[in-house]
């Protein structure tokens, strides 16, 4: 739905040339391969023919490569096609920083730029997280997926694999091994942040999910009958160049940052989601992001 109002603005205000690329494109199963080269092939030879690319998510399509070897050239060679459409001008969005993505880093990066971020733990068994509890002086933590949520559309909401949980002291007293995981803080919060980026403009809400049970700890947990209270927002200066300079880091001109502004009047960086979705923040807010994209992918 996003990429078709960019696409309308783009043909029908500026005018624009437009191809779209889907590629989850089928192929005839017995020239699949063949097929899914040629179409590279061709796409490489006449690249300098486009001006700018938007990557929404989606890659290159797999082969059935007969040898390891093979299997190396093929990686390098759509590694090559990254590189080429990214490095356009007024290109946005990065396919290696969607699949490379690393919460951890992220993490990591924002406090290096000064943003404030949640005390975290990397955990293996339930005696590591009790003494990173016990050492904080803090029983109130949660833990996520370290990769990106499993979404899935259910009448006509986005369903997420892999909350925000809240973890427990007492479901930890026991000695077992744990697949190495994340730890958090619970921070008590005010309410919570969601700004889309694009090449330095900021474009941010307010959530307030904290007065309801059901969104508290993860505003995905949809309250249908009673949504929560969404509201434009402006971050302060500050806090919109140190995370300037975050995604300056990351080499990511565009993409979602979740932040909470908690009771201790601070703003705590989460995580940045380099696809970014948009459009439920834009149509909250008045926003028109989708203008927005379509401007600079026609004039950068």
């Amino acid at each position: 739905m996003t990429s078709n109002k960019v696409i309308s603005y783009l043909s029908d205000v500026h005018q624009c040339k437009i191809e779209r690329l889907n590629f989850d494109l089928k192929f005839d199963d017995k020239n699949r391969d063949e097929n899914i080269l040629t179409m590279l092939y061709t796409f490489v030879d006449n690249i300098s023919s486009y001006s700018s690319f938007w990557l929404r998510r989606g890659n290159f399509p797999d082969i059935k490569l007969t040898s390891k070897e093979k299997f190396l050239e093929y990686h390098i060679y759509r590694r090559y096609l990254h590189y080429l459409i990214e490095y356009k001008p007024n290109s946005l969005g990065s396919l290696v920083k969607e699949y490379d993505h690393n919460k951890l880093i992220d993490l990591k990066k924002a406090e290096d730029c000064g943003l404030k971020v949640p005390s975290s733990k990397l955990i293996y068994n339930s005696q590591s997280a009790l003494n990173f509890i016990k050492d904080n002086n803090n029983t109130f933590y949660i833990t996520k997926a370290l990769n990106d949520p499993i979404r899935k559309e259910y009448e006509g909401y986005a369903i997420y694999g892999g909350f925000t949980s809240k973890v427990l002291e007492e479901e930890l007293k026991f000695d077992q091994f744990i697949f190495p995981s994340i730890i958090q803080e619970k921070i008590e919060k005010k309410y919570e942040i969601r700004s889309f980026y694009i090449k330095g403009t900021f474009y941010s809400m307010a959530i307030f999910s904290q007065k309801d049970s059901q969104t508290a700890i993860d505003f995905r947990h949809y309250n249908k009958e009673k949504p929560n209270r969404n509201v434009p927002f402006k971050l302060p200066d500050y806090i919109e160049g140190k995370l300037t300079n975050l995604m300056e880091k990351l080499e990511l001109n565009t993409g979602s940052i979740d932040l909470i502004y908690s009771t201790n009047n601070e703003f705590i960086f989460l995580e940045v989601n380099p696809c970014g979705q948009f459009d439920w923040l834009s149509e909250n807010c008045n926003y028109f992001i989708e203008r927005h994209i379509a401007k600079v992918l026609k004039d950068g």
